[in-house]
């Protein structure tokens, strides 16, 4: 190894000495709480209800008096344990007031208990990029007239906007977030590997948004009331997350979703607030979050392998 290296290698052991690995048992919900929402990049998806929603035993990496915080969420395969992002979950991380260095990064990572022999991290902007593997989302800064914003479509996306407009659909802040969710299962769902259980996370989580007034639920229906498309608006601090959606794949002539999407930013048009596509590494998904002038940001992802059949381990997880 490098001097530079090794000598950030023992910075961090010497810093994660100060950071203490908790149960779920032992994290207090208050101050964990204050801490995300102070910190330079806060998220409802380290909130601790949500948290607890995704894993019940849900563990963490505290610094000092919750300066610092990292949630960790554990699962077991084939007798391995391993940390991983939840399904339907936009970021982790660390979570605290100032910009996260790679010291602080390497000195936590330092800190993750050696049982866990895999993790698979989805990181926050405020973290740094040590692993140079990133994933894309795209963001549009709603704060000016919907007439700005649209003149930044794309030529394709302003022509299905106004091929969507000619065919009688209604756009409504209304739905049903299991019809939604269905939705998405009978179409695009078909073809992805996602089990019973990721729906059903998906499901109380987006209640539990509900709950707390986090959730927007938008609904595009026909003139004889079928709905084509619905999607899960997540208020998201200082954004507002595309965070899921479905679509009727046997009207998409009907450019129903290109619909909601127009009618919810003319809706919160104005506001200082930041729309999020919430990413997608698939580039017809991209391509159409872009077209709507939305802006690529990349969110730091890490992977950590602890056991020396590397090879055999890269696997097993791949086919999960």
């Amino acid at each position: 190894a490098s001097p530079d290296l090794a000598a950030s290698i023992l910075a961090a052991r010497s810093f994660s000495r100060m950071i203490e690995f908790l149960q779920h048992s032992e994290i207090d919900k208050a101050k964990w709480n204050r801490c995300v929402a102070r910190s330079l990049s806060p998220s409802v998806f380290a909130d601790f209800g949500m948290l607890s929603l995704a894993s019940p035993d849900w563990c963490a990496l505290v610094s000092g008096d919750y300066q610092a915080v990292m949630p960790l969420i554990a699962r077991r395969k084939w007798g391995i344990s391993y940390l991983c992002t939840p399904t339907f979950f936009s970021c982790g991380g660390i979570f605290t007031d100032t910009p996260v260095d790679d010291k602080l990064l390497r000195a936590f990572l330092e800190r993750i208990p050696r049982r866990f022999k895999r993790a698979d991290l989805l990181l926050n902007e405020n973290c740094p990029d040590i692993a140079q593997r990133t994933l894309r989302s795209y963001r549009l800064a709603l704060a000016q007239p919907f007439e700005v914003l649209a003149h930044n479509f794309s030529e394709n996306c302003r022509r299905n906007v106004k091929s969507a407009e000619k065919q009688n659909l209604t756009f409504s802040l209304s739905g049903e977030i299991s019809e939604i969710i269905n939705l998405f299962r009978r179409n695009r769902g078909a073809s992805l590997s996602l089990r019973d259980g990721d729906y059903a996370l998906l499901e109380s989580c987006a209640r539990y948004a509900q709950e707390q007034d986090w959730l927007e639920i938008c609904s595009v229906s026909n003139s004889e009331g079928k709905l084509l498309a619905g999607a899960f608006m997540l208020r998201d601090y200082d954004k507002i997350r595309f965070w899921f959606s479905g679509r009727n794949s046997e009207q998409a002539a009907s450019k129903s979703m290109f619909f909601l999407i127009s009618n919810y930013l003319k809706m919160r048009s104005g506001a200082s607030l930041i729309f999020d596509f919430n990413g997608s590494m698939n580039e017809n998904i991209a391509r159409f979050y872009r077209g709507f002038g939305a802006e690529v940001v990349e969110i730091p992802y890490i992977q950590i392998y602890k056991l020396p059949l590397e090879n055999i381990i890269r696997q097993i997880f791949k086919n999960k």
